[in-house]
C-alpha cells in the first residue's frame, strides 16, 4: 500500500507531497492545467507515476539521463523522491536522491510502536536495491511494469516473448526462480555426462 509520495525538484514538480492511501481501493488521478483552459494535459499525472517508479527502482519505464530528472526551471542541484509504503503491516520509507552526479538511497523501516526509523541500507545502492526487490517488494521493475503499473504506452505482449523470456517472467511473478536454476544445473550436468 503506497501511503505517501514526497517529491523535490523531480521533472515537472518543485516540491509536492501526495497522500496515496486516503481512498482505499481504486485511485483516480486527474489534473487541471491552470495555463490552458479546459485542459488536463501537461499537469504531471504521468510524472507522479514516474516518481513512484524512480523511488522504488531508481529508473523509469523509458530511458532518461539523470541530469534530465531535475526540474530545469528550479535553480537547485538536488533532486529527491521519497515513498512511504506498507507491506505485511510493516511500514517503510524509501528515498532516492541525486545531488550533482551523486546518487544515494536511504531505506528505512518505520517502527510505529517505538516511533523510530530502522536503517535497512546495505553496503551499496545495488545491494540495497537487490534487498528491496528480493526481500521486501518481491518483484523487479520488469514485473512491476507488467503487473502493477500497467501503461498504455507499454509495448509489451507476453505471447510475443521467447520461451525463455516467458519462463523468466513467470518465475519472477511466482518467486519460483529456484526451479529454473535447478533446471539449468541439471541440464548442464546432463550435457557434461553425455560428453564424458
Amino acid at each position: 500500500i503506497f501511503e505517501k509520495l514526497k517529491i523535490h525538484n523531480f521533472m515537472s514538480f518543485k516540491d509536492q507531497e501526495f497522500g496515496l492511501s486516503e481512498n482505499r481501493g481504486l485511485t483516480l488521478v486527474c489534473g487541471k492545467n491552470l495555463d490552458i483552459k479546459n485542459s488536463k494535459n501537461g499537469v504531471g499525472k504521468s510524472t507522479l507515476f514516474s516518481a513512484i517508479l524512480y523511488a522504488l527502482f531508481g529508473e523509469l519505464q523509458y530511458t532518461i539521463k539523470n541530469e534530465n530528472l531535475r526540474n530545469k526551471y528550479v535553480n537547485d542541484k538536488e533532486m529527491w523522491v521519497e515513498i512511504i509504503f506498507n507491506i505485511d503491516k510493516k511500514r517503510y520509507s524509501l528515498k532516492r536522491s541525486l545531488k550533482g552526479k551523486q546518487s544515494t538511497i536511504d531505506f528505512k523501516e518505520i517502527d510505529s510502536c517505538e516511533n523510530t526509523l530502522v536503517d535497512l541500507n546495505r553496503s551499496s545502492i545495488l545491494e540495497t536495491d537487490t534487498f528491496i526487490q528480493r526481500e521486501i517488494i518481491n518483484c523487479d521493475i520488469s514485473v512491476f511494469l507488467r503487473t502493477i503499473f500497467l501503461s498504455s504506452e507499454q509495448n509489451y505482449n507476453f505471447f510475443k516473448l521467447s520461451p525463455s523470456a516467458k519462463r523468466d517472467f513467470i518465475e519472477k511473478i511466482f518467486n519460483i526462480s529456484i526451479f529454473g536454476e535447478m533446471y539449468t544445473l541439471i541440464h548442464r550436468d546432463l550435457l557434461k555426462t553425455d560428453k564424458e
